[in-house]
C-alpha cells in the first residue's frame, strides 16, 4: 500500500468502474408494448462500458505480458540476435 502508482491505478480503476455502474443504472430502460417486453441499456451507458472493458483488457494483457519479462531479464531470450557469417 506504499506504492503510489499501485494506489493510483487501483483507485483510478475503481472510480471509473463506479462511474460506469452509475451510468448503467441511470440509462437503463424497460418497455412493455403490445405484449412484448424490451429490457436494455441506452448507448449513453454502453459506449463507456465497452470502452472501460477494452481499457481493462488491454492494460492487463500488456502489463502482465511485458512487465515480468522486463523485470526478470527474460526479455533477452525473445530478442533475435543476428551474427555475421
Amino acid at each position: 500500500m506504499k506504492d503510489k502508482l499501485y494506489l493510483f491505478n487501483s483507485f483510478g480503476m475503481l472510480v471509473l468502474y463506479l462511474v460506469v455502474i452509475a451510468l448503467n443504472f441511470y440509462f437503463r430502460f424497460a418497455d412493455y408494448e403490445k405484449g412484448s417486453c424490451r429490457i436494455g441499456m441506452k448507448k449513453e451507458s454502453m459506449i463507456p462500458l465497452i470502452a472501460f472493458d477494452i481499457l481493462v483488457n488491454v492494460s492487463w494483457n500488456v502489463g502482465n505480458s511485458k512487465y515480468p519479462l522486463m523485470t526478470t531479464g527474460l526479455s533477452d531470450l525473445f530478442v533475435s540476435h543476428t551474427s555475421a557469417l
